[in-house]
Formats: structure tokens, C-alpha cells, sequence
């Protein structure tokens, strides 16, 4: 049996997170490995469970990487998010860099954090995933803004189809 750690807050049921986690869980099931459930309801429970380094031997955990997100805590030398135990001077002094507003400066470093990671770094898996959004010809006027993806709804313009005119 294996003990499989999670956060409630990121794993809600109907989601399409619980659904990766059941079909993970199937997959070690064919493997006659059983998978049990540590849920924790709050963020602040999950990091203990994490920090206490027993009681589990899984942990799925939600990161959102983004252009405001500090990821320098999962590489810092004394960090209990570095859950990986990895720490390079190269990568901190990259991620010390990385912490601008100056928006070229902090593409460029980005960059090469992504590739010292890709190159160095045991256990992590980075991607980008490109957004694509459909939408019908009958759809007009639509403008995406991806944080509040309906923001602008209400200017969209729907005009009839062509049996429909």
C-alpha cells in the first residue's frame, strides 16, 4: 500500500485533478498496488504533512507557474518547499535575477532557469501549455483576457447563422 498525500483545496471532487488522481490510482491498481488517501483540508495541515516527511509515500502537489509566481522557495538551500533537495548557486543566483520588474530582463532569466532546470534538476517536469480558445464564426467581437476568461462577454456579438438569417 502506498500512502498517497493531497490537498483537498486542489483536488475537489468532479474536478478534472480528481479525475488525473483516480486514473493514477488505477494505473497502480493494475500493478496490485493500492493507493490510500491522506487528504488535508487546508494548505497550512498539507505543508506540515509534507514537513514532517513521514506518513506518506506520494504527494501530489498543484503549482501554478506564472509571470507573478515566486518559485524560488522550491530551490532554496534551507527551504522546506524544496521537496526535490536540490540547490545550485548558478539557479540562485539566476532566480535573484529573475525577481525584477524590468519585463525583458526577467524573460531572459526565465529562460535560462527553465533550461538550468531542464538540464540539472532531478524530479521536475517543466511545460508550457499554449492556450488556444474555438469559438464559432457566429462569434464576433471576442476579446480574451485569460484570468477572467468571460470578463468581456457581455461585448461579444452572436449573429445568426446562415439558415437562421
Amino acid at each position: 500500500e502506498f500512502v498517497l498525500l493531497l490537498n483537498k483545496v486542489d483536488v475537489p471532487d468532479g474536478s478534472f485533478t480528481r479525475q488525473a488522481i483516480n486514473k493514477i490510482k488505477l494505473q497502480f491498481k493494475k500493478c496490485k498496488i493500492h493507493i490510500r488517501e491522506v487528504d488535508t483540508p487546508t494548505y497550512a495541515l498539507f505543508n506540515a504533512k509534507i514537513e514532517q516527511n513521514d506518513g506518506w509515500d506520494l504527494v501530489f502537489k498543484k503549482y501554478i507557474f506564472d509571470w507573478k509566481t515566486n518559485i524560488a522557495p522550491l530551490f532554496g538551500k534551507n527551504s522546506s518547499l524544496n521537496i526535490t533537495g536540490y540547490y545550485n548557486p548558478i539557479l540562485e543566483k539566476l532566480l535573484t535575477e529573475y525577481d525584477t520588474d524590468v519585463v525583458k530582463t526577467r524573460r531572459e532569466k526565465g529562460q535560462e532557469i527553465h533550461t538550468h532546470c531542464w538540464e540539472n534538476v532531478p524530479y521536475l517536469f517543466l511545460w508550457t501549455v499554449k492556450a488556444k480558445t474555438y469559438y464559432r464564426e457566429i462569434v464576433d467581437n471576442i476579446t480574451v483576457t485569460p484570468m477572467t476568461f468571460f470578463g468581456t462577454v457581455t461585448k461579444w456579438k452572436i449573429e445568426p447563422r446562415a439558415h437562421e438569417k
